[in-house]
């Protein structure tokens, strides 16, 4: 706010609605995965408690903390399956986005370059509306996959290692399935800042070729 309100209500009002007002994807994809990483920073809390140092567990201690831990493990595969059907269902439109969005900052870059005046300002605002949208796509793919990836470090440095063996071995699968980061998967690539870099690299490079061309 409320720079997003006024970006939408100038392209609605000039005519150029860009395509990701459809459906509201860039929306929904972006409140879809930073509530996940909500989801996956909670976890990692809940682990943080459960795992506190304990000098000589219990074996009802220890008990006790399988149990909590199992319904960690069960909570984040969960959220590896809601995941992986959110993949399914927005796979093609993620990808129609970022192509369309791509070429659209592309023409509106060359369009800067060849008209003059205040015409300027309506394709400015254009392609930075774009950019914002996939930036969208690009933070909360990051933040979601980063959040997945610090479940595993902050099992790995509790402590562990003053827990019987059957609770080291569920911190330990814990740990080996936390290694693969939690993304949305889409053809070609992963919505992450780094895509988002390539993305803007992209369009510069048919920028330069169009200059080259006119």
């Amino acid at each position: 706010m409320p720079l997003y309100p006024l970006a939408y209500l100038y392209s609605t009002w000039s005519g150029q609605v860009t395509v990701y007002a459809f459906i509201a994807t860039d929306g929904f994809f972006f409140s879809f995965t930073l509530y996940m990483t909500f989801l996956l920073k909670a976890l990692r809390m809940d682990l943080q408690r459960i795992l506190q140092a304990v000098k000589k567990p219990t074996p009802l201690e220890c008990e006790i903390c399988c149990e909590q831990l199992r319904i960690i493990i069960d909570r984040h595969n969960d959220i590896v399956g809601i995941v992986q059907r959110f993949s399914v269902i927005m796979a093609a439109p993620t990808f129609a986005q970022f192509l369309s969005a791509s070429l659209v900052i592309a023409t509106s870059v060359i369009d800067i370059l060849l008209f003059s005046g205040l015409n300027i300002i309506r394709y400015v605002v254009y392609a930075s509306t774009v950019s914002a949208c996939l930036l969208l796509y690009c933070y909360g793919g990051t933040e979601m996959s980063l959040a997945s990836m610090d479940l595993g470090e902050a099992a790995y440095n509790s402590h562990w290692y003053m827990w019987n063996r059957e609770v080291r071995q569920r911190i330990f699968l814990l740990i080996m399935r936390a290694q693969r980061p939690i993304t949305v998967r889409v053809p070609f690539f992963v919505p992450s800042l780094p895509v988002f870099t390539s993305v803007i690299k992209f369009t510069g490079s048919i920028v330069a070729l169009a200059k080259t061309i006119l």
